[in-house]
């Protein structure tokens, strides 16, 4: 399965233009390799990102390479996903595997809220 290219690979020396000066909002998978669901979740992702293109960001972050931005954010278990709006994070949190509709309802209220 070929990775979309709507999915950014984001690291300690991009995370600031990929994220943080996001001109919409951000959707963070934090994911490591080794990790099953993260694979499972893969195609998930991809679909959202296609379906949200234009209106929502989303990246991906390898814990096991970067440690120390999984440790700002609390990350313990992986996959957690987290939402980042101008700049900011939400504190909302999803971890492991959902249906995508889940996904979609809280990208959508997220989405409301920023046009509010």
């Amino acid at each position: 399965m070929r990775r979309s290219e709507m999915i950014h690979e984001v690291n300690a020396s991009n995370f600031r233009e990929e994220v943080v000066n996001s001109s919409v909002p951000v959707v963070i998978e934090f994911y490591a390799d080794w990790c099953p669901i993260c694979h499972a979740l893969e195609s998930v992702i991809q679909g959202l990102a296609e379906d949200y293109a234009g209106k929502v960001k989303f990246v991906r972050i390898n814990t096991d390479a970067e440690p120390e931005i999984a440790t700002v954010y609390g990350i313990k278990r992986r996959p957690t996903l987290v939402m980042i709006k101008n700049g900011i994070d939400t504190h909302e949190r999803i971890i492991g595997f959902n249906p995508e509709s889940f996904y979609k309802n809280i990208l959508d209220r997220i989405l409301l809220s920023a046009t509010s």
